[in-house]
C-alpha cells in the first residue's frame, strides 16, 4: 500500500496533464465531426449537484448500496 500511494503521490500531476490533454483532444475531434459542446458556469454545476444530492439517499437504497458504503463515500467524494 505504501508503494502504491508513493507511486501515486509522484505521478498524479503527470496523470492529470495527460488526461486534461486526452479531453482536449477528445473535445477537438468531437467538435470536428460537428457535435456541438455546451459548458455549464461553476454556479450551474453547484446547483445541479445540490439537487442531484437531494436524491441521492432514495437512488442509493434503490441500488441496495450499505449505509456503511455510502458514509464511506461521503468521505472520500465531498
Amino acid at each position: 500500500q505504501t508503494i502504491m500511494t508513493e507511486l501515486w503521490a509522484e505521478n498524479i500531476g503527470r496523470y492529470r496533464t495527460n488526461m486534461a490533454a486526452a479531453q482536449d483532444r477528445a473535445r477537438g475531434t468531437m467538435e470536428s465531426h460537428g457535435v456541438k459542446i455546451t459548458d455549464i458556469t461553476p454556479a450551474q454545476a453547484t446547483e445541479v449537484r445540490n439537487r442531484m444530492l437531494k436524491e441521492q439517499e432514495a437512488v442509493a437504497k434503490e441500488m441496495r448500496v450499505s449505509p456503511d458504503i455510502q458514509k464511506l463515500l461521503g468521505q472520500d467524494v465531498v
